[in-house]
């Protein structure tokens, strides 16, 4: 099998099991992972490892509780939740299905849209929450339904909404794709790494507890992770680390949002409005530009004063001292 992707948690566990599947001839199996950490891979397969059991007993109620947080962010009405439920249960195909969640989708984006024109970080990460929450009761509710007679057919429809909600408010459909047209590949880097022995132990599961109510990830760090995983995928060359990338990322962003034109556009568009500006590609490329001279100016300056280079050293060194004591 060859990885060419990220995976960890159930993904890769279902992915490279994959294997483990019966043939004829096969006798021999192997593993060429382009991408992925050996220690996520590892912890990954750990809890199902020989012996998983659960550390405590799942609670029923937590479709409910997970319900309650949906309802109030009034996105969906109760009557649009029986549409739905009925074009299921009684198989009235996909446009009709659509219709039923259309209501509750434009609200969810209108809401998500003006968010994120008026910069309001609260209510983003609220949105956010609502959209995993979806998940959070599906997934719920598949598992204890096995086990759990609710007795309660408003649970049955609210996941057969949720379910069909979740699939037209997923932040993947609201992402510009990225125009590849007319990009060819000239090159590829293979590097060979150290040999590692993943060694798996015992492994206890943790039971379904209050599923969907995990604290949004800070939607500024998110998208620096993001970034620095994608010119990873796009500079290939020994000696670059997530530390270059950070640099060279929030340098030229850092630089381009200096541009009054540009602060201007993003204040008055939407983001696919500011993307096709015609101002933006000049402005990301001359901070391209100057970001090497820029570097340059300040490291000889930086290495002729004693004064200057300590002052730098001083500075770095608490920033690495105080985040190193919070991560810890």
């Amino acid at each position: 099998m060859y990885v060419d992707k990220k995976l960890s948690g159930v993904t890769a566990v279902q992915t490279l099991s994959r294997l483990n599947r019966m043939a004829t001839g096969k006798d021999t199996t192997f593993v060429l992972d382009f991408v992925n950490d050996p220690e996520v891979i590892r912890s990954s397969f750990d809890p199902y490892f020989k012996e998983a059991k659960l550390s405590a007993v799942s609670d029923p109620n937590i479709v409910h509780d997970i319900k309650a947080k949906l309802d109030s962010l009034h996105i969906y009405e109760e009557y649009e939740v029986d549409a739905a439920a009925a074009v299921e249960v009684f198989k009235k195909g996909n446009n009709a299905l659509t219709a039923a969640v259309a209501p509750g989708k434009e609200r969810f984006n209108k809401r998500y849209n003006a968010a994120l024109l008026e910069g309001d970080g609260v209510e983003l990460d609220r949105l956010d929450l609502f959209r995993g929450d979806l998940t959070a009761f599906i997934n719920a509710y598949d598992f204890l339904s096995q086990i759990i007679n609710y007795e309660d057919t408003s649970v049955e429809k609210h996941a057969l909404y949720y379910r069909a909600l979740a699939r037209v408010i997923r932040e993947d459909i609201r992402r510009i794709p990225i125009d590849l047209a007319g990009v060819a590949m000239i090159g590829y880097g293979i590097k060979k790494h150290d040999t590692q022995n993943l060694t798996l132990g015992d492994g206890v599961l943790d039971p379904i507890t209050a599923s969907g109510s995990k604290k949004p990830v800070d939607p500024v760090l998110a998208r620096l992770f993001e970034a620095v995983n994608q010119l990873n995928q796009l500079f290939d060359g020994d000696g670059l680390t997530n530390a270059d990338m950070m640099g060279f990322y929030e340098h030229v962003k850092g630089k381009a949002g200096e541009n009054a034109k540009i602060t201007t556009q993003i204040a008055a568009n939407t983001e696919q409005q500011f993307l096709a500006s015609p101002d933006l590609g000049s402005t990301v490329t001359n901070a391209i530009v100057t970001s090497g001279t820029n570097f340059e100016s300040m490291v000889t300056e930086a290495l002729n004063s004693d004064t200057k280079l300590a002052k730098i050293i001083e500075l770095i060194g608490r920033a690495l001292y105080r985040d190193g004591r919070e991560a810890a």
